[in-house]
């Protein structure tokens, strides 16, 4: 499998909306288009059965940290059907550190690469980044594959949670 790419993309999302899918810029309506400010979210602002046909364009991960708030894994808790058909199942797979053969690290270095880099700009920001690769892949059939990761709260006032959005183009 090669996971080689020849043109990657990574930024605050805010700036790049006219990049996004017509689905991305949906979503990103549905979270933001009232709001003053672009914030993270708070989990409970998602209503499933407001975006449904969405949802499977949709992955919610926790976000692991250590006593000195260092980011040490990702834990997948959903991930729709397109994000799987992207990836492969990989809910509750430690992201980071799994050391199973077939943990998404092992078997696309250069995803979590990208996811790593991706979530470091979140984190440090607070905001949604945006990310868009081309795959030079023998496994998948897409031009591009577009991502959006928010910063999200699970009950609590604390980023712990990224939700994400991504879509392949064919």
């Amino acid at each position: 499998m090669n996971d080689n790419t020849n043109s990657d993309t990574l930024d605050l999302a805010k700036g790049h909306l006219d990049r996004f899918t017509q689905k991305q810029l949906q979503f990103w309506n549905y979270l933001y288009k009232n709001s003053p400010e672009i914030i993270p979210i708070q989990r409970s602002q998602i209503d499933p059965k407001e975006i449904s046909s969405l949802l499977p364009f949709i992955w919610m991960a926790n976000l692991i940290f250590d006593d000195s708030n260092r980011l040490i894994d990702v834990e997948p808790r959903l991930m729709g059907t397109h994000v799987v058909n992207l990836y492969g199942e990989r809910t509750h797979e430690q992201l980071l550190t799994s050391s199973n053969e077939k943990a998404l690290k092992n078997l696309f270095p250069a995803n979590i690469e990208r996811l790593t880099n991706a979530l470091e700009l979140m984190l440090k920001t607070n905001e949604p980044v945006f990310g868009e690769v081309e795959p030079m892949s023998d496994e998948k059939d897409f031009i591009s594959i577009k991502g959006l990761m928010i910063p999200a709260c699970l009950n609590s006032e604390q980023i712990d949670l990224v939700v994400g959005f991504n879509e392949g183009i064919t």
